[in-house]
């Protein structure tokens, strides 16, 4: 069995290559995105579309909503939390490219978008914070409104200083594509030697983010690529027995 074999002995096998190309190539699946505000008005409606990179098209739409348990704006000055009814569960919101939400309280929207040949890619979670002043439909500054734009890493902050995972699991790179940095999220149960790499779609490692001990919890590592060319790229993580490889993509 052939394999892509480099000076520092770091490789993926043929049957890995194969089976990333067979996934992945020569024509890349959808990568979806949420295109909207992250801060409406109270009383207000918010309007998202989806954002769709490659695939093939005709493409079919399914939107989700939830409402986060724990508010980060509150719990960033505070140690409280807001439970909110049936927080944390995914709920069906639209099936079109664009959808329309009213609500009264923060929430979180995503969208799996779905090309002909039924490869599908679900989006990273769009955080929505709801105020009474939003910029520009109220007086807020443009400084809160970078706030609210941090919704997500600041909810995944908080989640991070506050549980362990049940599981282990390999996040979406955010954000994908990306024109020359993007964190990658991963949880571990426990702590493990972990070893999380990134490859082009010949089998070469270009970048080694992880390799050696890291305890249980929720983790990011930031990919550089500010030195490498367009394109498909793929990123594995290791962990004791668990892998698990996702793809990305970088414009110029």
């Amino acid at each position: 069995m052939y394999a892509y074999y480099l000076s520092s002995h770091r490789y993926l096998s043929q049957d890995d290559i194969n089976g990333i190309q067979s996934l992945y190539g020569p024509a890349p699946a959808p990568i979806a995105s949420v295109i909207g505000s992250f801060c409406v008005d109270y009383g207000y409606t918010g309007h998202f579309s989806a954002n769709i990179t490659y695939g093939t098209s005709p493409f079919s739409y399914y939107w989700q909503k939830k409402y986060p348990c724990l508010d980060p704006f509150l719990a960033k000055s505070s140690s409280a939390s807001v439970l909110e009814p049936e927080c944390d569960t995914w709920v069906s919101s639209g099936s079109s490219e664009s959808i329309d939400v009213y609500s009264t309280k923060d929430y979180v929207l995503r969208v799996q978008v779905t090309d002909q040949f039924g490869r599908s890619d679900w989006s990273p979670e769009h955080y929505v914070r709801v105020e009474s002043t939003c910029y520009p439909g109220g007086n807020a500054t443009m400084a809160e409104v970078a706030d609210a734009a941090s919704f997500s890493q600041l909810a995944a902050d908080v989640k991070a200083t506050s549980e362990i995972p049940e599981d282990y699991a390999l996040g979406q790179s955010t954000p994908n594509p990306f024109s020359h940095s993007t964190e990658i999220r991963f949880d571990l149960p426990e702590a493990a030697h972990v070893r999380l790499a990134v490859y082009n779609l010949l089998g070469q490692e270009v970048r080694r983010l992880v390799d050696g001990e890291v305890g249980a919890g929720f983790h990011t590592a930031t990919f550089e690529a500010g030195d490498l060319p367009s394109g498909v790229y793929l990123y594995r993580l290791t962990a004791g027995d668990f892998t698990q490889t996702h793809r990305m993509v970088l414009t110029k």
